[in-house]
């Protein structure tokens, strides 16, 4: 048997009478995850004064508060991870202009000898491109400046995290109305609050009724207790009919039997909500062993190319799944790597092997690859890379994979 692995199960909310009542409290949950992070990050308030104070103030439960240092963690831990990513970057640009420099002051000393291979040519051809090679080689300068300078302030940063609440490109886009498309200042201002309050959490608990207190299933409803701030519009609860997932509808229900936690997110996406149910899958037993082979899948641009090897090593079968990727947007390419996966998965389930993945990660090598263009996905290893392994498994790759009797791999 292995381990239960989390899962999330989404599904539109059909009942647009309610849409009012989600916007109230996605704008109160907003305002209330900003205040915290002003709270914690820059005024450096202890997080249980910060606890009783909002409780006392806006009537909202320990969970509800609990919801809200959750998700403000996971954005702050996020941004402390992007911004060690991006201090990669930077040095991984710096090391390949540095490389750059070193080959034009390689090229542009051959040029001034006119030795080698530049020797059959004219001088004036020799100087024409030494000229060319001498500017290249200014603009790399320059280049590099820029990328230490950026480079020293990133590491310069002190303090809290930057977050941006509504994110930085909608941001930025007041300083240019007309070319993003909107009318008035006051159109964008309508735009920047809608994307700071399009969604809240709802953390759910083991000990609590229904997995969750303040999000509760029964049936086909949903019961949302809305905190005190807004209980005079919305009364003490909201409820959600008709509410059924599409997809994990069993998972849920064996969750509320078995009394197991089960958190909610609202979110609002094209003036429609969708609530997120996140859960433990139940344990499934083992139906792979090393013993018998491996299944060994390598991602190329228009293929999955797998082979199939005994106990022993010996190949045994291979075959390739194709990838239609071409011109395809970031949702298809997603659709059409899972659809590959759960191939995949089938044949090593039939075969009892694990799978065998290559560990790829380019972000390191993310500044060789700006220096190429396309129009496609297929062509891009980052994204490419980025959709095939989570649609894949939960997990490192470059190791085994066992599949059990669910249509998920496990680590071996």
């Amino acid at each position: 048997m292995i381990g239960p692995m989390q899962a999330t199960f989404q599904t539109k909310i059909q009942d647009r009478s309610v849409y009012p009542a989600l916007d109230a409290l996605a704008a109160l949950y907003g305002r209330l995850l900003r205040r915290l992070f002003v709270d914690l990050y820059v005024r450096k308030r202890p997080l249980v004064e910060c606890k009783r104070e909002s409780i006392a103030r806006y009537g909202i439960t320990a969970r509800y508060f609990n919801a809200l240092a959750t998700e403000l963690k996971a954005k702050v831990k996020a941004a402390e991870e992007a911004h060690r990513h991006h201090l990669a970057h930077l040095r991984g640009q710096i090391q390949s202009t540095e490389r750059a420099i070193a080959k034009l002051h390689k090229q542009e000393k051959a040029l001034a000898s006119g030795k080698g291979r530049w020797a059959t040519l004219s001088p004036e051809e020799r100087a024409a491109r030494r000229r060319r090679v001498r500017f290249r080689l200014h603009q790399k300068k320059r280049r590099l400046a820029m990328l230490r300078a950026r480079l020293e302030a990133a590491e310069a940063r002190t303090g809290s995290p930057p977050i941006c609440f509504g994110s930085r490109r909608l941001f930025h886009r007041q300083f240019h109305l007309e070319a993003n498309g909107f009318a008035s200042h006051d159109a964008w201002r309508k735009a920047w609050r809608d994307a700071r309050s399009q969604s809240f959490f709802c953390l759910g608990s083991k000990d609590e009724r229904s997995g969750n207190q303040t999000c509760s299933l029964l049936g086909d409803r949903l019961r949302l207790r809305v905190p005190n701030a807004l209980a005079g519009r919305f009364g003490r609860h909201v409820w959600l009919h008709g509410v059924r997932f599409p997809y994990g509808q069993d998972v849920i229900l064996a969750a509320l039997a078995s009394g197991q936690a089960i958190s909610y997110r609202f979110v609002r996406k094209n003036s429609a909500w969708y609530v997120f149910a996140t859960t433990e899958r139940p344990a499934a037993p083992i139906t792979t062993s090393r013993r018998a082979g491996a299944l060994g899948a390598d991602l190329n641009p228009d293929r999955l190319a797998v082979a199939e090897v005994d106990r022993f090593g010996n190949p045994v079968a291979a075959r390739d799944i194709r990838l239609p990727l071409q011109g395809k947007r970031r949702e298809q390419v997603k659709a059409i790597l899972g659809d590959a996966v759960a191939d995949l998965v089938a044949w090593a389930k039939g075969a009892g092997k694990p799978i065998v993945v290559e560990h790829l990660d380019f972000r390191e090598r993310r500044p060789v690859f700006e220096k190429t263009t396309s129009d496609t996905p297929a062509s891009c290893p980052l994204l490419l890379t980025a959709n095939f392994t989570p649609c894949s498994w939960p997990g490192p790759p470059g190791k085994a994979w066992r599949c059990s009797a669910s249509t998920r791999p496990s680590p071996a």
